[in-house]
C-alpha cells in the first residue's frame, strides 16, 4: 500500500524522505497494482515513468464503496443548521484558506478535522478528528444542510461517497479526480455536486444550494457495494496468481532483499543475546557522536567531583 500524494506534496516527503525509494522498489518488484482511481494510477505512472516503460505491469482500478450506518448519537451540536466541512492540517486540504473565505458569511459551519475542538469563528465550530465515533460523524452527516470538501488533491475522497450515502449536496474542487468519480464511480448524483475553481466561489455555491433545497433524484440501484469491491479485488488477484511466474524478476527481487538483509546486519549489535544492557546502551549512544561526547564529559565531571 503506497500513497503517491505523499510524494507529490514535498512538505510530506521532506518528513519521510525514504518513502520515495520504498515506493519505487515496490513498483519495480510488484506482480500487479491496484489503484483506487484512474487518476491515481495515471499520477503514479507519471511519477515513475521509467518503471512502467521497462515492463508491462498489470494494473486494475478498483473504486471504493461505502455503506451507510444508521446509528447516530443525538448529541447537542453547536448549531441547529450548518454546513459540514471535511479537512485536516495537511496543506492540500485547504482548510485554513476555506475558513478565510466563509467566516464573514451568514451560514454556520462545523469542521470535521480541525486542529482543536472548539469555536473557531462566531459561525464556525471545529471538532478534532481521531477520537470521534462513527455514530457521531453519522449525526453530523445526517443533520448538515450540505457538505463541503475543499481538498485540491486526493486519491479518491471518501467524502464524495458520504454525500451520496446521506443524500446531501456537496461542494468540491473542480479537479480531474472529482470529475472522474462523479462520472464513473458515483453516477446519477451529478445534479447534487457543485464544483468550484476558486475557494472564493464557495459562499455563492452555498447560497445556490440553499435556494434549491431539495436533493436531486438519484438512481439508487447503481450504488456500488463493498461486496463489489471484494469481487473485483478477488478477480484481479486470481488473474495474477494464474500468470506464469516471472523467474527473472523473482531472482532480482530475492537478490536485492538478501543484499538489504546483509546491510541491515552490519548495523545491529552482534550476539545481542549475550551482550550486557550497559554495553548495548553504549553501543546505541556511540552511533550519535555528539551525544556520546556530552555524556562522556558529564561522566568525567561527576567522577572528578
Amino acid at each position: 500500500m503506497q500513497d503517491v500524494i505523499a510524494l507529490r506534496c514535498n512538505y510530506l516527503l521532506d518528513k519521510n524522505w525514504e518513502s520515495e525509494k520504498i515506493f519505487e522498489l515496490s513498483i519495480k518488484f510488484t506482480e500487479g497494482i491496484v489503484g483506487i482511481s484512474d487518476f491515481t494510477l495515471e499520477d503514479t505512472r507519471a511519477y515513475f515513468p521509467h518503471l512502467f516503460e521497462k515492463r508491462n505491469i498489470p494494473v486494475k482500478r478498483i473504486y471504493h464503496a461505502s455503506s451507510r450506518e444508521s446509528k447516530i448519537e443525538n448529541e447537542d451540536l453547536p448549531f441547529a443548521s450548518f454546513c459540514l466541512i471535511f479537512g485536516n492540517s495537511f496543506k492540500h486540504k485547504m482548510l485554513s484558506e476555506t475558513v478565510s473565505n466563509i467566516k464573514d458569511t451568514k451560514t454556520n459551519f462545523i469542521i470535521l478535522g480541525a486542529k482543536e475542538t472548539g469555536k473557531i469563528e462566531k459561525n464556525i465550530f471545529g471538532y478534532k478528528s481521531g477520537n470521534l465515533s462513527n455514530s457521531f460523524i453519522n449525526e453530523l452527516l445526517e443533520k448538515c444542510t450540505c457538505i463541503i470538501f475543499p481538498s485540491v488533491y486526493e486519491g479518491f475522497g471518501l467524502v464524495n461517497l458520504y454525500a451520496r450515502d446521506f443524500n446531501k449536496k456537496i461542494i468540491v474542487n473542480d479537479n480531474q479526480l472529482n470529475r472522474e468519480l462523479f462520472k464513473n464511480c458515483i453516477p446519477d448524483y451529478e445534479g447534487n455536486v457543485f464544483m468550484f475553481k476558486k475557494l472564493s466561489e464557495i459562499p455563492t455555491l452555498i447560497h445556490k444550494i440553499n435556494e434549491l433545497a431539495e436533493v436531486s433524484e438519484n438512481c439508487s440501484q447503481n450504488i456500488r457495494k463493498t461486496s463489489d469491491v471484494a469481487k473485483d479485488t478477488e478477480e484481479f488477484l486470481r488473474k495474477i496468481l494464474l500468470t506464469p511466474v516471472n523467474i527473472e524478476l523473482l531472482r532480482e527481487r530475492w537478490s536485492y532483499f538478501k543484499y538489504l538483509e546483509s546491510v541491515h546486519r552490519c548495523y545491529i549489535p552482534q550476539n545481542q543475546n549475550s551482550i550486557t544492557f550497559r554495553n548495548f546502551v553504549v553501543c546505541c549512544v556511540k552511533k550519535h557522536p555528539l551525544v556520546y561526547k556530552i555524556l562522556k564529559k558529564a561522566k568525567n565531571a561527576l567522577i572528578g567531583e
